[in-house]
């Protein structure tokens, strides 16, 4: 019986108008690498870009007529620091420089949105380059019903956390395997957590496992 409010502020939004459509693209700044991992949604971890895109998905269609989920990405903010010969000329610089700043992420399996997104869509400064009119590969694209199973699975997860916190189910269960959580945690002596405790195992997903899951928990 009880609501669920989640706070923030999203970094940038990229609106691309076509056929009546207002196809919205958030972007997230990074410093430092980050990498987007699909199946970090199946344990609720780094989920932010997608709450946002879920917010203005749903809640856009007032100001911006309908929308359509374009994707999500994070974007190198700092300047790249490169490695080349020294005798290198400018254009093998200006290729080292954009490798760095190739964004990563999820978008959606339209060609017409992916050539909107990167000028003869080569896959330089985006995850995803087309062929033959296609994607080049599907690792980074997902189809508008797929960006829907991601959102409602991610939605369900928001709302088991918020009935756990309710019930008062506070324990510790940090997660393990692919990440590990209590390496670099400053907050240890607030959660006692010790070593060799209850964790959460993290294990290596593809893509198609992913969006199998999904699907399943969709049907």
């Amino acid at each position: 019986g009880g609501t669920v409010e989640i706070e923030g502020k999203v970094d940038r939004v990229d609106v691309m108008r076509r056929h009546g459509n207002s196809y919205v693209r958030v972007i997230d700044y990074k410093t430092g690498s980050k990498e987007f991992k699909l199946s970090d949604v199946l344990y609720g971890l780094n989920m932010q870009m997608l709450l946002y895109l879920s917010a203005i998905w749903k809640n856009g269609g007032e100001r911006y007529g309908k929308v359509v989920p374009a994707g999500v990405l994070y974007m190198p903010a700092s300047r790249p620091t490169i490695s080349t010969e020294r005798d290198a000329g400018e254009e093998q610089v200006r290729k080292e420089q954009d490798k760095k700043l190739r964004m990563n992420g999820l978008i959606l399996d339209d060609p017409e949105v992916i050539s909107g997104m990167e000028h003869k869509a080569q896959g330089i400064f985006i995850p995803v380059a087309l062929k033959d009119g296609r994607p080049a590969k599907l690792d980074a694209v997902a189809s508008f019903a797929q960006m829907g199973y991601v959102v409602k699975y991610m939605e369900s997860l928001v709302v088991k956390m918020a009935m756990n916190l309710q019930q008062g189910n506070i324990e510790a269960v940090p997660v393990s395997g692919e990440y590990q959580a209590c390496d670099w945690c400053p907050y240890r002596p607030v959660c006692r957590h010790e070593e060799g405790g209850a964790t959460r195992q993290v294990e290596k997903w593809d893509r198609e496992q992913v969006m199998k899951k999904l699907e399943e928990e969709e049907a």
